[in-house]
């Protein structure tokens, strides 16, 4: 790998990881839902914004058709579930437990994707970020100030987010990858807000009186971080690098989150967080080795 695209991979990561941070801090007064529609609306406003300023909008059949399908499998399902997943545990286990997507991928890439063979350097990274992760669920712990095992749903959740998450960028690597990064990104945020707008409008949750204006920074960064600028750069990633690449940075998350939410929210990192944390790291140097290794199969 080479330093663009890992330049790409360390700011898609701190990207998602602050922005799951702020998730955190923005779920103590809005609901999940509320809270989803929210960062996909403002993100999808910014779109907008961007595309009236380029004078360029996103047509062809193809292109709404792939890019919805993306939207929906790849932004509304895994902000549902990892969402959640915040109500149990912290944001930095949260990211972690997320870390799972670069093992999907890699599994599904090789499967699905020719160019993204397996390379035994990319088995033993992912093997040893498999294990970083299952050490940290098997100790159960949230990385909450209150020291009380998570529940199985946290982990549940976060695990089907990165599943999700993981078979969405192949599928956009395969069938996306000639498309505009600006057009495709807007219709998967656009995508993302239809598909959640029943749920919210059904889930009655319109009253923001109780919240203060203090609460609305966190919003406005998740949306304009998380939302607008990381879709940008991980289909920019998908499209000339891979989803196997893209998906690495799911490994910077956690140290951001980790950080950030110790910083700011006043979560613990525990030892096994760390030692977990090192496997995933270890894991991540052999993956970026695997281009000089042979691919398998």
């Amino acid at each position: 790998m080479n330093t663009n695209p890992l330049i790409q991979v360390v700011l898609l990561g701190f990207a998602h990881g602050s922005a799951l941070v702020a998730s955190r801090a923005g779920l103590q007064v809005f609901a999940i839902l509320t809270w989803i529609w929210l960062n996909m609306s403002l993100a999808s406003i910014a779109f907008l914004i961007t595309l009236r300023l380029l004078r360029s909008w996103p047509t062809g059949k193809h292109l709404w058709i792939h890019g919805s399908v993306w939207g929906i499998t790849g932004m509304a399902l895994p902000s549902i579930l990892i969402a959640m997943s915040l109500n149990h545990q912290s944001s930095g286990l949260t990211a972690v437990m997320v870390t799972m997507a670069p093992v999907f991928t890699c599994v599904i890439a090789h499967f699905g994707l020719p160019e993204e063979r397996f390379t035994s350097s990319k088995i033993i990274g992912v093997t040893l970020s498999l294990a970083g992760v299952l050490m940290i669920a098997a100790k159960r712990e949230t990385g909450l100030s209150g020291g009380t095992a998570t529940s199985i749903i946290g982990l549940a959740t976060s695990i089907v987010a990165a599943l999700s998450g993981a078979s969405s960028n192949v599928y956009a690597r395969r069938f996306m990858r000639d498309f505009n990064p600006l057009h495709a990104s807007s219709i998967r945020t656009f995508a993302g807000v239809v598909a959640i707008t029943p749920f919210f409008i059904f889930s009655g949750n319109f009253d923001f009186v109780q919240i203060s204006p203090s609460h609305y920074p966190p919003l406005i960064y998740s949306a304009l971080v998380g939302y607008f600028t990381g879709n940008i750069i991980i289909f920019n990633i998908v499209k000339r690098h891979g989803a196997s690449t893209a998906s690495m940075a799911a490994f910077i998350m956690p140290i951001v989150a980790l950080m950030l939410g110790a910083l700011t929210l006043n979560e613990k990192v525990t030892l096994s967080m760390a030692l977990g944390t090192a496997l995933i790291l270890l894991g991540l140097f052999f993956v970026l080795r695997q281009p000089m290794s042979k691919a398998l199969g």
